[in-house]
């Protein structure tokens, strides 16, 4: 009785470790690949459809100004008539920096009962 309690101890341990350590390196990984993904026209076509209200259609707009030529990145939801319902400036990022940490934490689980599973010899 004594070797599984300690067995179950050592077990849960284990899993403690591989959790810190892999959501350390992953999680932090996914949100640098997150924040440096380019917003080009699919990706902002994409989150636009999740963000923009039913029965409008998502517009991208690229707006630039200063000497080093700053961009800035909007969704503007148009609805059927042509008039602009919303506008959004940072949701798709947010979005986007959300889609990437799910992925991430996707495989760090997948990870975690990889490595954590006992293995038989």
């Amino acid at each position: 009785m004594k070797s599984m309690k300690m067995g179950v101890g050592s077990g849960c341990v284990v899993w403690i470790l591989l959790i810190g350590v892999l959501s350390m390196c992953i999680l932090s990984s996914s949100i640098i690949v997150g924040i440096g993904a380019p917003p080009d026209e699919f990706t902002l076509h994409t989150t636009g459809k999740f963000l923009c209200p039913a029965g409008s259609t998502p517009e991208t707009y690229v707006h630039e100004w200063g000497v080093d030529r700053i961009k800035d990145y909007e969704i503007y939801c148009v609805d059927a008539d042509g008039h602009v319902m919303e506008i959004t400036s940072t949701g798709h990022a947010f979005l986007l920096e959300g889609i990437f940490m799910l992925a991430g934490l996707i495989i760090a689980v997948g990870l975690l009962f990889a490595m954590a599973a006992p293995h038989e010899p």
